[in-house]
């Protein structure tokens, strides 16, 4: 079952906060966990009633429908965090299905082609009003599925480099310290979004030129800082 290391929802929640979304498509949303999470991260907690398993749907302030291929996933996760959850293809029903702030992929274009990962994200860009977010494994990370869900197994790799036609994408590697870091990418439909994105990038740029420059003299530091600056901005 897929899921993510801590510094890769970190980064995806952080995102989800500066973009504040109405509503938010979760393309492949496995279990339910970056549903769960967002709703508990994002929603007022007067939402919350006692029985915090049974919210007030009525005051929700953001609507989070899901779409997941593999049915066994779908769980009491999903009927309680969720608005809807529709069983089918992630591309068959992004191109069915209406327009979001954003619309977000957890550690699905990995399971696609090269080919076939384009134009996912392709559609589910033209369908996104504030910002498309996704997370994947930094490269390729081989995986062999399980026999009830061969669609699991890994057939692509990504890097920052394959997101560098879409004019406002941002780029983040998380999970250094793991076997399989993580790549999670924002492309932003807004100006605001874009701006934010700069000037926190720009500040942690600037303590990573200067932790270098400290550590490791001008030379070495500076070469170290220019192979690092690629994971915190990757294209305008």
């Amino acid at each position: 079952m897929p899921t993510s290391p801590e510094g890769a929802i970190s980064r995806v929640l952080q995102l989800i906060s500066i973009a504040r979304p109405r509503s938010i498509l979760d393309l492949g949303c496995g279990f339910g966990e970056y549903g769960f999470l967002i709703r508990l991260h994002m929603e007022d907690t007067r939402v919350w009633p006692t029985h915090w398993s049974q919210p007030e749907r009525a005051k929700w302030a953001m609507r989070i429908d899901g779409v997941e291929l593999h049915e066994p996933y779908i769980g009491s996760v999903h009927h309680t965090m969720y608005d809807r959850v529709i069983i089918g293809d992630a591309l068959s029903e992004v191109e069915r299905l209406g327009r979001y702030d954003v619309v977000f992929m957890g550690n699905l274009i990995e399971h696609l082609t090269k080919e076939a990962g384009r134009q996912l994200l392709d559609a589910a860009y033209e369908r996104t009003d504030v910002a498309l977010i996704l997370v994947t494994p930094f490269g390729f990370a081989p995986f062999d599925a399980a026999e009830e869900n061969v669609g699991q197994r890994h057939r692509s790799g990504w890097y920052p480099s394959d997101f560098a036609c879409y004019r406002r994408a941002f780029s983040f590697v998380e999970d250094l310290s793991s076997r399989y870091p993580r790549l999670v990418v924002v492309i932003a439909k807004e100006a605001k979004i874009t701006r934010e994105l700069e000037r926190r990038t720009s500040c942690v740029r600037n303590l990573v030129r200067h932790l270098a420059l400290d550590l490791l003299g001008n030379d070495l530091g500076t070469k170290l800082y220019l192979r690092l600056r690629g994971a915190f901005r990757h294209s305008r």
